[in-house]
């Protein structure tokens, strides 16, 4: 049995409010980043909202009273957030595959039973249905994919910003 889904819940009954503070994620000139700090000028500002399983409400501080030590941990749990949509987005693309795949089964099977005495009007009828079954499932896998794709590209830029976070505290830890 490994110790990590412990260790990881030990450190997240530890973590203090200030870690739910708001962050705020910026776009600018096709550019997004993550901040506690709301955006600045003219840059596209929009709130990143973490799940939480507790059911009680927290206030979050001053964006003045933020430790660089909670921003890392916000980071991390943002991070750990998209990674959940990720998997569940995952999933529902493996969903509607399968999905596809029984439904198309399904058709065959009834096109096996039918005793139609047209058979070139029933395939094209079949044909037709399968086709629609398969553009129906393509269009929400492709959607999924996006959204998908999305939610990769903001996990590996939170990743980024937390790298130069820490690369960054790391630096000021050891002028001192």
């Amino acid at each position: 049995m490994t110790k990590t889904p412990f260790l990881v819940l030990l450190i997240l009954m530890c973590i203090s409010t200030s870690v739910l503070s708001e962050i705020y994620k910026c776009t600018a000139n096709g550019k997004i980043t993550f901040s506690q700090l709301p955006c600045e000028g003219n840059q596209q500002q929009s709130k990143v909202t973490i799940e939480s399983n507790n059911s009680s409400t927290y206030s979050s501080p001053k964006p003045s009273s933020l430790t660089s030590k909670s921003l890392d941990t916000s980071l991390y749990v943002a991070i750990e957030s998209i990674a959940r949509k990720i998997k569940k987005s995952e999933q529902k693309i493996k969903s509607y595959k399968k999905s596809m795949m029984s439904a198309l089964k399904d058709l065959e099977v009834a096109a096996q039973l039918s005793t139609d005495s047209l058979t070139l009007t029933y395939n094209s009828a079949q044909h037709e249905k399968m086709r629609s079954i398969i553009s129906e499932f393509k269009l929400l896998t492709r959607k999924e994919t996006n959204h998908l794709k999305s939610l990769m590209q903001e996990k590996r830029q939170l990743v980024t910003q937390r790298q130069s976070h820490l690369k960054q505290t790391n630096a000021s830890a050891i002028r001192y």
